[in-house]
């Protein structure tokens, strides 16, 4: 019996494209690293930051930019985000239908072209760098690259293969 789970789970897995096997672990490490800034800025913690001046972090996660929508902190909305992507590529994955990819390519292209903005404001605007925030951008910018590349070079993600629904 654990022979035969064994054996179905491999197969599984083969049949899973490395596309998915990118973008599984780069959402739940995103989810990490906006918990752990989530738990800090509730908690009124400094974050740990080796970049740069000691308190470039917290000056970027404690300027103007970092709250959006009646306060809530960007590491929520990223926590948000990276939690939406994970659930939209195991559902994707499960069911093969087309609406849960172009909504997991329509949510990284939309954090990804957010995710510059921050780049730009941290950057040019605080003249600040965040490392954790650079660390999601970057994230943010494989999710998009990966995404995009997938459905640019898989025959098989066209419409008429998948149902819509």
């Amino acid at each position: 019996m654990l022979n035969f789970i064994k054996n179905n789970l491999q197969e599984k897995i083969k049949k899973i494209p490395i596309a998915w096997l990118l973008v599984l672990p780069l959402s739940i490490f995103g989810v990490v690293d906006t918990i752990y800034l989530v738990i800090k800025h509730y908690g009124n913690q400094a974050v740990f930051c080796v970049v740069g001046a000691i308190d470039s972090c917290n000056t970027v996660l404690s300027s103007v930019y970092s709250t959006i929508f009646f306060g809530i902190h960007l590491s929520v909305i990223g926590l948000f985000y990276y939690s939406l992507v994970l659930v939209l590529i195991l559902l994707f994955i499960v069911s093969k239908k087309y609406l849960f990819y172009l909504m997991l390519l329509a949510a990284t292209t939309m954090g990804f072209l957010f995710s510059m903005w921050l780049v730009y404001l941290q950057v040019i605007v605080l003249g600040n760098i965040c490392l954790y925030c650079m660390l999601s951008a970057f994230t943010s910018t494989l999710l998009f690259v990966v995404n995009l590349l997938f459905i640019v070079f898989n025959k098989d993600l066209r419409k008429d293969k998948l149902q819509i629904l």
